[in-house]
């Protein structure tokens, strides 16, 4: 029987056993370094800007995307003046230019 996810309101997940951890970090190594690599490096960059000064960020930032959400505010992309990306009026179906847009 197929549930659509949309209908599914709550999963059961079982919890991890240090097993499950060891088989999907050995599994998964790669992209385990690269996340541990990168979460490193942005918390050191956090600490160098300011923990309070990243949570002010972070609140304003949250404002601002509820804003959006109400659409108090325009919330559009309009883009720098000076990058402009010309698009040609049609584009025929399945063309390359279709695939890189």
């Amino acid at each position: 029987m197929y549930v659509p996810p949309t209908k599914v309101k709550h999963y059961e997940h079982a919890p991890f056993t240090p097993e499950d951890v060891e088989t999907f970090n050995s599994f998964y190594h790669q992209d385990v370094a690269i996340y541990n690599h990168f979460n490193k490096t942005f918390w050191q960059r956090v600490e160098t800007y300011g923990r309070d000064k990243m949570k002010k960020d972070v609140e304003h930032l949250k404002k601002i995307y509820k804003q959006c959400a109400e659409k108090t505010i325009d919330c559009s992309h309009k883009g720098h003046e000076a990058i402009k990306k010309e698009i040609p009026e049609k584009i025929p179906r399945g063309s390359v230019e279709e695939l890189l847009m």
